[in-house]
C-alpha cells in the first residue's frame, strides 16, 4: 500500500476515533443527567400523594373522585416515568456507551495497524 494511502487512512481513522470519543463524552454526560433526574423523581414521589385524604381532611364522593384522578392521572403515570421510562433510557444509553467503547477499541487497533504499516512502508523506501 502506498505511503499516501496509508496516511489518508490514518487521518480518517483518527477522525473517526475523535468523533467516537466526543460521542462517548456526551453519552456519559447524558447518563449522569438521567441518573440525577431519576434521583429527583424518586425523592418527589411521595409529594403527589399528599395530602392524604382521610375522614378528617376530606371525604365523600368528590374526595373519592379526586383520589381516583390523582392515582390514575398523576401517580400512576409518574411512577411509570420514574420506575420504567427513566431506567429504560439509562439502559439504552448504557448500551450505546458499550457500542461506542467497542468502536473506540476497534479504531485504536486499526490505527495501530495502519501506523505500523506506514512505518514499514517508510523503512522500505
Amino acid at each position: 500500500m502506498s505511503e499516501e494511502r496509508l496516511r489518508s487512512q490514518i487521518s480518517s481513522a483518527e477522525g473517526t476515533l475523535a468523533s467516537a470519543r466526543e460521542d462517548l463524552q456526551r453519552l456519559q454526560e447524558c447518563r449522569a443527567r438521567l441518573i440525577s433526574r431519576q434521583s429527583t423523581l424518586d425523592s418527589a414521589k411521595s409529594d403527589f400523594k399528599e395530602p392524604e385524604l382521610t375522614a378528617d381532611t376530606w371525604h365523600g364522593e368528590h374526595a373519592t373522585k379526586f383520589d381516583d384522578i390523582r392515582d390514575s392521572g398523576i401517580v400512576t403515570p409518574y411512577d411509570n416515568l420514574a420506575d420504567v421510562k427513566v431506567p429504560e433510557a439509562i439502559d439504552q444509553v448504557d448500551a450505546r456507551i458499550d457500542q461506542t467503547n467497542n468502536l473506540i477499541t476497534q479504531q485504536i487497533t486499526q490505527l495501530d495497524g495502519l501506523k505500523d504499516s506506514l512505518e514499514k512502508e517508510i523503512k522500505e523506501d
